[in-house]
């Protein structure tokens, strides 16, 4: 701290520190309107801005599409029966001894939520036959 009122204060510097490596090099590049409208759609697609949808592309790297709801909500559905099965397999793992209708449940348990996934993958509402 400055107790010294002739001195001026120094300023803390936040938030993001600088760059060890910053963009400092610029390419022009001009794109038809089609080209432009269609790699905006495929940026907006990935979720990235188009600047880093062409950065990725242009170097290689991975450009991943953002998770489909329907698979963020079966990953969410099926945590419970995950880290029951988990347990079970840590628990035997360990020695221990599983008795005959607990394995049954969990595993009763893993089939029905296999066979719901598989079912909301195809969209279909029904429960499927037996069997």
């Amino acid at each position: 701290m400055n107790l010294d009122p002739t001195r001026p204060q120094r300023r803390r510097r936040g938030g993001r520190p600088p760059a060890t490596d910053p963009r400092s090099e610029r390419v022009t590049v001009r794109f038809t309107l089609a080209e432009h409208v269609d790699l905006a759609n495929r940026a907006a697609e990935a979720g990235l801005e188009l600047s880093e949808f062409i950065r990725r592309t242009a170097l290689g790297r991975r450009v991943q599409a953002p998770v489909p709801p329907l698979n963020r909500e079966a990953w969410l559905a099926l945590a419970p029966t995950a880290a029951n099965l988990n347990q079970l397999t840590a628990h035997l793992n360990r020695g221990g001894v599983v008795h005959g209708d607990d394995l049954a449940d969990v595993l009763r348990s893993l089939h029905d939520d296999v066979q719901a996934l598989r079912r909301a993958l195809i969209a279909v509402d029904e429960p499927a036959e037996a069997g």
